[in-house]
């Protein structure tokens, strides 16, 4: 599985009170998305076939497994999104590291 061109974000009442409930705003999500997120296969279990792991503008790291959008390849709606969890921020960091 390649890994997807993601250049929107879709948000809607759904997944902004998930989010929300994490303490992550929809703004933090945009920052993420504009400050170059790693982008990965989700586990097999679950909806969202990837996952977005990045910083936000104050230095954040958040997470937000991502779903497809039918009708535009390039905007991709976020299931909820959290504080990363160690193993994301561990992933973050090494993908970091390579660029």
């Amino acid at each position: 599985m390649s890994t997807p061109l993601v250049l929107g974000l879709q948000f809607d009442e759904v997944n902004t009170e998930k989010m929300a409930a994490h303490g992550i705003t929809r703004r933090q999500v945009m920052q993420v998305l504009d400050n170059n997120p790693w982008i990965g296969s989700n586990r097999n279990d679950r909806r969202a076939p990837y996952v977005m792991v990045g910083l936000d503008d104050g230095g954040k790291c958040l997470t937000m497994p991502i779903e497809p959008v039918p009708g535009d390849e390039t905007v991709w709606r976020p299931i909820t999104a959290h504080p990363c969890k160690k193993a994301d921020a561990v992933q973050l960091e090494r993908r970091s590291r390579r660029r």
